[in-house]
């Protein structure tokens, strides 16, 4: 049996983090010049040609051309689905939101993760890390209490906007609880290069690839950056659950949003406001931080 590296889990989990954080910025930048469905598919093309590359060099197609099992290649379909479903409802509803309110909307994956963490797969959890958890619920809500009127906001468009970045949080949930298992049989490389394909497939259809040729240096340059980002991110999100348990990946991922409204205060996009920081805020910062560090704590108990 292969020895597990918590610590390397839990780094890996923070890089997750802070690449998920900065992507919805970056997104709309490139959504000035791409429709969504394009800039997804471009996201996963890039990702996954990499990737296979990567693994076409070392060696390691081979165990994926042996797949047999019709569990295995229904549970590769659906996983790579629901990634895909991930992506086009969540730079959708981004479209329609905020970086923000995106991120703070898909704070529902890592809390569905990390119940799914304690009943799908029996990991142990401690009433320490029940308390962090109430802590980071706690600090969240500190920390976006001047987004709450916007939740409840009679804008059609913002409504529909936060219903399918909700509908992508969920379905992200069911991806990484069926990554979890197939890592059982594949590595992390294996599956996202598959995942990272049938991503690409299935936007293909839906995107207008020539609209690629229209964009200037930077704007080439940063739909490459988008899809170097999918591709090191899941990565290190894949390896981060073979690490370590489910539950304390999900806590590190919630510091996501406040990655995210502490870049906002750094860069100046047209078309995209900031929020502002206040004292009620920075409390929130620091509860979620402390309740994170809670959840992940290396002493687990009994």
């Amino acid at each position: 049996m292969n020895s597990r590296l918590p610590s390397i889990g839990l780094l890996l989990a923070l890089v997750t983090a802070f690449l998920w954080a900065l992507q919805p910025i970056l997104l709309v930048k490139i959504m000035q010049s791409l429709d969504p469905f394009t800039v997804t598919f471009f996201r996963f093309a890039i990702a996954g040609f990499c990737l296979c590359c990567y693994l076409l060099v070392r060696g390691n197609v081979y165990e994926v051309k042996l797949i047999r099992s019709s569990v295995t290649i229904m549970q590769l379909l659906t996983a790579g689905s629901l990634l895909a479903a991930n992506y086009g409802l969540c730079i959708v509803g981004l479209s329609l939101t905020t970086p923000e309110a995106t991120n703070i909307i898909m704070q529902l994956s890592p809390m569905l993760l990390l119940l799914a963490g304690i009943w799908v797969f029996d990991e142990p959890f401690s009433q320490v890390q029940w308390v962090g958890t109430g802590v980071m619920f706690v600090g969240l809500t500190m920390f976006f209490e001047n987004r709450i009127d916007g939740f409840v906001s009679l804008d059609e468009n913002y409504t529909l906007g936060v219903l399918l970045v909700t509908a992508s949080a969920v379905s992200w949930v069911g991806y990484a609880i069926l990554q979890k298992k197939l890592l059982a049989q594949f590595s992390s490389h294996q599956t996202m290069a598959i995942f990272f394909l049938i991503g690409g497939l299935i936007f293909l259809p839906l995107a207008d690839t020539s609209s690629l040729v229209t964009l200037d240096e930077s704007g080439f340059l940063l739909v490459v950056v988008a899809g170097l980002i999918t591709l090191i991110a899941y990565i290190c999100f894949a390896q981060s659950l073979i690490e370590t348990d489910a539950s304390r990946v999900s806590a590190v991922i919630a510091l996501t949003p406040l990655v995210t409204l502490l870049a906002m205060q750094f860069v100046n996009i047209k078309g995209m406001d900031s929020e502002p920081i206040t004292g009620s805020s920075i409390v929130g910062a620091m509860l979620v931080v402390c309740g994170s560090v809670m959840v992940s704590a290396l002493d687990r108990g009994s």
